[in-house]
């Protein structure tokens, strides 16, 4: 009656009915009981029966309640996992799946709706495990019960292209079920870092060669420099209409020819001397489309985009010119006769956001030449080779390799830079970024040259190379100058601190051993001020004002020269000299 106390519980009971109570021990711990009811009807004869079992539901409950908190706790972490998850049942005997359940980060990668993939194919929904070979994976788990992991593996359909890895295991019910990780945005972080590197190892590699070119065309400068004095030496003692003089002659012509290359060298290096003025860069770009426009075959289309601004640079605008002229005929060369040349120029800051993921560019503001075609184009090898000296997609004897390398170098020195952008069978972009001028500067004009009658003068020469010290001492002695020699930055500065007041005029080549060629400049213009001298080098010099800063009365001599470029440059120093007298 306590249990059970209304008095109508077993009216109308014809078939098993069922009550659980939770009850208490007399130990207070709880017991759940079980009541199952059934009412066994009479008949004229007999009276009604009622059936009571009692049964104790303790660890059923229990049970129930542990399945419960585990359904709670999967669906949380179902619902909630970072990974994608699907459950699929197998359909054709294994042949196919299709889906029974699918997480929501699952249908956020695969940009799918959960409600509308359920009980279709996965083939259906994502036709790409095919390719992949996720499909093949499925069906092997399901036959053979094992896990399997399907690695790093590219994704790609009409809506989708990600990388995944995936874990597919087989639950006891004959389901099958992949966890899969979405690593698009991880590939393409280490693909850029990838590309970042690669640029980074090319500019190393550049460095490199920029500094091993620099120094060949040095040693080499130096060796052309006793070749061609010599030959001048010879031609000049040949009488008469010997043949000598026509072996002499070829020989300079081959040496001039060596010089040539040793220039471009140096241009690659940057290290050639800039005479920098302030200009727009249209002028420069109209008057290279002047030069190259006779050449262009009718049927190439030459479109030429200015910007309505000036865009003022401050230059060596003959270089830029030998720049742009390279680029225009590699680019005639590349169209074959046909094709369009875009020719445009605009003006493009750079900060820092920007270069964090183009290590190519530099910080500041640039004008922008771009010159583009519609050629051959390049592949991604040829595009990382493509500044490299002597390297040529040309056949043997119809290019020197050193067009683009040179192009290189003279914007370098510029302090600017190049970027290319090639496909095979579409074409090249090439593009130049020149800083842009910050204020104008005066423009100076070329020392006057005053012929002045310099012989009997006392010349100290400073030359390391023992060929052509020789040589110039000789060819100064021969015009009946007096000369003094140094070997070495010591033996030069030791001579000058007592025989300063005796040089008319110092004649340095800059790179020698011991104490440095700046320094012995330096110390001849303390005990001499404004002393007239001349610097020289098979190296050019980057920045010359920098080695020259505080002095006066400098010029410059590039190795090789020609005996007559070394007498009318002491003329030339010389007359500039007395005029400031």
């Amino acid at each position: 009656r306590e249990l059970l106390p209304e008095d109508d519980v077993f009216d109308g009971l014809t078939a098993i009915t069922e009550v659980q109570k939770q009850l208490m021990r007399k130990d207070g711990s709880f017991v759940w009981v079980s009541f199952s009811f059934i009412i066994v009807p009479s008949d004229e004869d007999t009276e009604p029966i009622g059936i009571v079992a009692i049964a104790d539901k303790t660890s059923q409950r229990a049970a129930e309640k542990m399945i419960l908190e585990s359904e709670a706790l999967f669906r949380g972490l179902f619902d909630t996992m970072t990974n994608g998850v699907a459950i699929y049942e197998a359909v054709d005997e294994g042949d196919n799946f299709i889906f029974k359940n699918f997480n929501p980060a699952g249908a956020r990668f695969g940009k799918v709706n959960r409600e509308d993939v359920i009980g279709l194919r996965v083939t259906d929904v994502f036709p790409g495990v095919r390719d992949m070979g996720l499909l093949d994976c499925f069906r092997r788990v399901w036959r053979t019960g094992e896990t399997e992991v399907l690695p790093e593996t590219k994704y790609v359909d009409n809506n989708r292209d990600m990388w995944v890895i995936n874990t597919v295991f087989k639950l006891p019910t004959g389901e099958v079920v992949a966890v899969y990780n979405d690593i698009t945005i991880q590939k393409q972080h280490e693909a850029e870092r990838s590309n970042l590197e690669m640029q980074l190892r090319q500019a190393q590699k550049m460095d490199t060669i920029n500094q091993l070119a620099g120094g060949i065309a040095h040693d080499f400068n130096n060796v052309l420099q006793a070749v061609l004095g010599y030959c001048n030496l010879l031609e000049a003692g040949i009488k008469g209409n010997s043949p000598l003089a026509d072996y002499v002659r070829e020989i300079t012509a081959g040496a001039n020819r060596a010089a040539d290359l040793a220039s471009q060298l140096l241009a690659f290096s940057r290290q050639q001397i800039l005479q920098r003025h302030e200009i727009d860069v249209h002028e420069i770009i109209t008057r290279t489309i002047k030069l190259v426009k006779p050449t262009i075959d009718e049927n190439i289309r030459l479109r030429w985009h200015a910007n309505p601004n000036p865009l003022i640079v401050n230059v060596d605008e003959n270089y830029v010119e030998q720049v742009l002229m390279n680029l225009f005929l590699n680019a005639l060369a590349a169209m074959d006769g046909h094709g369009t040349l875009t020719i445009s120029v605009n003006s493009e800051t750079f900060e820092e956001e920007f270069l964090r993921n183009n290590p190519w560019a530099e910080s500041g503001t640039f004008a922008v030449i771009c010159v583009a075609d519609t050629g051959t184009g390049m592949d991604e090898l040829t595009l990382q080779r493509v500044f490299e000296p002597f390297f040529s997609t040309k056949e043997v004897g119809k290019g020197t390799g050193l067009g683009l390398s040179t192009a290189y170098g003279i914007v370098k020195q510029h302090e600017g830079f190049i970027h290319v952008e090639s496909k095979p069978e579409v074409g090249s972009s090439f593009s130049i970024y020149l800083p842009l001028a910050e204020a104008p500067e005066n423009l100076e004009s070329p020392l006057e040259q005053d012929l002045t009658d310099v012989s009997s003068l006392k010349i100290f020469l400073v030359e390391d190379d023992p060929t052509v010290l020789r040589l110039t001492k000789f060819l100064l002695e021969e015009k009946d100058y007096i000369v003094v020699t140094a070997a070495d930055g010591e033996t030069a500065m030791d001579i000058l601190e007592h025989d300063h007041s005796l040089f008319d005029i110092l004649i340095l080549d800059i790179m020698i051993p011991g104490r440095s060629g700046r320094e012995v400049l330096k110390r001849y213009h303390e005990l001499k001020p404004s002393g007239p001298a001349i610097l020289m080098s098979g190296y050019s010099i980057d920045n010359l004002e920098v080695i020259t800063e505080g002095t006066e009365n400098v010029l410059f001599l590039q190795k090789p020269y020609a005996p007559d470029t070394m007498f009318q440059a002491i003329s030339t120093i010389l007359g500039e000299s007395k005029k400031k007298e």
